[in-house]
């Protein structure tokens, strides 16, 4: 019976992991700040989630292409000012953390 729960309990925490990363992909790729010219950055933007340890779920947001480093980082070209993967993190994470908090509160 227990091995019964603890895999609904891992599959209701990876569920909703993976359903954060979505949400955060959408997000990422509506609000891009950059000019779309081939969608190639914008179409190669992912997320996914694993659970890493016995209730710890890992949530991700990633470029898809090599030159996501550049929009990104301060030290570049751009200055961060193309940006999208930490302000999409820092704009949704309260909203992801009261939802995992439902889903740990449910016995997940």
């Amino acid at each position: 019976m227990s091995i019964r729960v603890e895999t609904l309990n891992h599959l209701r925490r990876l569920t909703y992991g993976k359903t954060a990363a979505n949400k955060m992909v959408r997000t990422a790729k509506l609000t891009r700040p950059w000019t779309d010219r081939t969608h190639m950055a914008k179409n190669a933007l992912n997320g996914g989630a694993s659970e890493i340890a016995p209730g710890r779920v890992r949530v991700e947001l990633a470029h898809g292409m090599r030159y996501g480093v550049y929009l990104e980082n301060v030290k570049f070209r751009h200055k961060g000012r193309l940006a999208i993967l930490y302000p999409t993190v820092k704009k949704m994470a309260p909203e992801i953390i009261q939802g995992w908090a439902k889903v740990i509160s449910k016995g997940g």
